[in-house]
């Protein structure tokens, strides 16, 4: 092999966007890949090992994305996720690089696509935030309107997010996507996404007055999340929870109360302690809806949203468990995978206008 077709196999060095994700960028030097986070919330993933060669045949996805038929590079992604004194868990994407080593197409936890940008567009990108005072969201303002607050919860998989999308899209409810709030980007999603939950990476960043102590209430709040994944359940700080939750629930009554309308949140909330707190914030207008569903159907759902990656699947397994001993404080919703959006939101719908 020439020289010219060994480099056609590897990234070049620089900075690279990650297609469709308007917050972070990344550095490739050689075989470490240096990620930008705009918070630092995630400490342990700031760098991470490449490797390239022939590493097998690419998927359907990426070979329809790219046209070659293997993968060339590898990326192992480390988390902060850890049981014990255990090795920390990775997550490896396989890639296929395009365009003389300037863009490459990948699979792993997602799909997604990097291509190489200049300095001049990392400034764009660092410069492209939503204030985080008042995000911008595709609804119409009347504040004076302080209708519905439905808070749609259960295990991942269960369809929360699509369901708030459809409330919103189809009933007028304004969709407030409370996995943002974490990751400080604009909670008011696209609703014209096909996955609204993986949507939330394409959501601008926020800044401004208050950010930072929202950051650091989510760098506290992080490591207990990763302890959950893992099961270890018994050293919780539910303090830290409690503050994290409370925040959040703070962020929607200033949102709520400058928007108005009818409302869906949609994240999982786990322990009723957690939920009392949001009560006590949000007031008697705060509807807990828990969506439940078989283990197989939603164990689907999930390996679909994934691309097949059993390791993701397994690990929410644990909130399964987590929900089952700790819902009965909130409205249980049985949907099965074979009912369409409309009919899941069909059936939210009226299980509102029931308690009405």
């Amino acid at each position: 092999m020439s020289q010219l077709d060994a480099r056609k196999l590897q990234l070049l060095e620089g900075f690279y966007r990650i297609i469709g994700n308007k917050s972070k960028y990344w550095e490739i030097r050689g075989n470490i890949l240096k990620q930008y986070d705009p918070h630092g919330l995630f400490p342990e993933s700031k760098e991470m090992a490449i490797e390239y060669g022939d590493l097998g045949e690419s998927s359907d996805s990426v070979l329809k994305r790219s046209g070659k038929a293997r993968y060339d590079v590898k990326i192992v992604f480390v988390t902060g996720i850890q049981k014990g004194e255990e090795k920390p868990l990775e997550f490896t994407s396989f890639g296929a690089i395009t365009e003389e080593g300037r863009k490459a197409f990948f699979s792993g936890v997602r799909e997604y696509e990097i291509e190489r940008i200049t300095q001049k567009e990392i400034e764009d990108i660092e410069n492209d935030f939503d204030q985080i005072e008042a995000p911008p969201g595709p609804y119409t303002i009347q504040p004076d309107k302080q209708g519905k607050l439905v808070w749609l919860s259960g295990a991942p998989g269960m369809g929360k997010s699509t369901s708030a999308q459809y409330l919103a899209k189809d009933h007028g409810f304004v969709y407030y996507e409370a996995d943002a709030f974490g990751l400080l980007q604009n909670p008011f999603n696209n609703l014209e996404s096909d996955n609204p939950s993986l949507a939330t990476s394409a959501q601008r960043v926020l800044r401004g007055p208050g950010a930072e102590e929202r950051a650091e209430i989510t760098r506290t709040a992080m490591p207990i999340f990763q302890k959950i994944f893992v099961g270890e359940m018994a050293a919780l700080d539910h303090e830290a929870m409690g503050a994290y939750y409370a925040a959040m629930a703070r962020d929607i009554k200033t949102q709520r109360g400058r928007i108005g309308g009818d409302w869906a949140v949609a994240h999982v909330v786990l322990y009723k302690e957690w939920r009392d707190i949001m009560r006590e914030i949000l007031g008697p207008d705060l509807i807990f809806i828990n969506l439940k569903m078989s283990l197989e159907e939603k164990n689907k759902r999930l390996l679909k949203r994934h691309s097949g990656n059993k390791q993701v699947v397994e690990l929410m397994e644990n909130f399964d468990k987590l929900m089952s001993k700790n819902d009965s404080d909130m409205l249980q919703l049985e949907v099965t995978g074979e009912m369409t959006r409309e009919e899941v939101v069909n059936l939210i719908r009226d299980t509102i206008n029931n308690i009405n």
